[in-house]
């Protein structure tokens, strides 16, 4: 194997076993790595990129991997970069997922999973409100949210099209102008689901959670959840929860496809797309115009799902609790992600062998 690309593996396998925290908090690891230190893109180029990649479908952190292994040793070096990055939450998740499926003892531990569950909730609330700050001041962009969570909480299988049309709608303004349960159809939910993750992996919570609860009821809504700790709690990208879908709904098979598939958009659009499309696309009133239409209608969608969310996991009071605990350690104490869970579920164990 060539230097650059033992060099990229390296870089970005470490990035993915350390990558807790969420999306920000990796990106400014390879911030620090890449551009700081290694020189390989410079600042100005990074923030571009970064910009870039926030409004393309697709996990942000997992694309700026690609693009910056894609950088330094081109495709191979994308792709190098892409999967190594991917591969520690990736095998951590199947672990946990095969625990889950075959331990009475894990699967039962309401207690536990309902304190993470509470605890992340409280985190995608503080994510909310970080993706809405560019917005604080935008009336039009406040009114496309309040819309898309009212649509989202009604009918949460359209998330993906609320989506898509308002960002085709905000670049004309701007210019002017159910089945047999099949590998191929676990591929195509997935893939449909990384098609729409605009700005934050975790706008992916609406798309897969009307899908795989609502419509097919592959997992109940507490399977799902237990899948979404998972993958807040592991380092690395927050929708490697496909991978925990993929394998409680088809085993082995079911975790490799939905995993490849949710991030296929990635690889497609930093490898192929962007090289190709973006120099053309970019900086034109059409792109700024989705941009600013698409992603209120992304955190709107977020809220609506989230609301649901609450409602039903959010059954008694120490649930509540934990939930309002987690949500202001996060916001006014910056407690990282990758500690509140944990310590959530750590308090929720506590509490229940003290009242046994």
């Amino acid at each position: 194997m060539p230097k650059a690309l033992r060099e990229i593996l390296r870089i970005f396998l470490r990035l993915g076993l350390l990558g807790f925290g969420g999306p920000v908090a990796v990106i400014a690891m390879m911030e620090e790595e890449v551009s700081r230190r290694r020189k390989w893109v410079s600042a100005s180029r990074f923030s571009e990129m970064y910009a870039v990649c926030k409004m393309l479908p697709g996990p942000v952190a997992t694309q700026m991997a690609i693009y910056l292994g894609y950088t330094k040793a081109g495709i191979r070096g994308g792709l190098t970069a892409g999967i190594f990055f991917i591969l520690p939450s990736f095998l951590l998740v199947l672990g946990l997922s095969y625990f889950y499926v075959r331990s009475p003892s894990l699967s039962q531990l309401d207690y536990l999973f309902l304190a993470m569950q509470a605890a992340a909730l409280g985190v995608i609330l503080q994510s909310l409100f970080q993706m809405a700050k560019p917005y604080k001041k935008e009336v039009g962009a406040w009114f496309i949210m309040a819309s898309a969570a009212l649509i989202t909480g009604f009918y949460p299988g359209y998330e993906p099209w609320v989506i898509l049309i308002c960002g085709i709608s905000g670049a004309l303004f701007a210019s002017k102008i159910r089945s047999p349960f099949s590998l191929a159809e676990l591929f195509w939910v997935c893939f449909k689901a990384g098609a729409f993750v605009f700005g934050t992996g975790l706008a992916v919570v609406p798309v897969l959670e009307a899908d795989v609860v609502l419509k097919y009821g592959w997992l109940t809504h507490k399977e799902f959840l237990d899948g979404l700790v998972m993958g807040q709690i592991t380092p690395g990208p927050v929708v490697i929860t496909a991978t925990f879908l993929g394998y409680k709904s088809m085993g082995f098979e079911g975790a490799l496809v939905a995993t490849f598939a949710i991030f296929l958009p990635a690889f497609i659009n930093i490898l192929f797309l962007v090289p190709r499309i973006w120099a053309r696309f970019s900086g034109t009133a059409a792109a700024k115009g989705f941009v600013s239409w698409a992603i209120p209608a992304v955190i709107g969608g977020i809220a609506g799902t989230l609301t649901q969310l609450v409602g039903k996991s959010l059954t008694a009071p120490t649930y509540i609790g934990i939930f309002l605990i987690s949500t202001i350690a996060g916001i006014r104490f910056g407690m990282p992600a990758w500690a509140l869970i944990p310590v959530a579920g750590l308090a929720s164990t506590l509490l229940h062998y003290l009242g046994t």
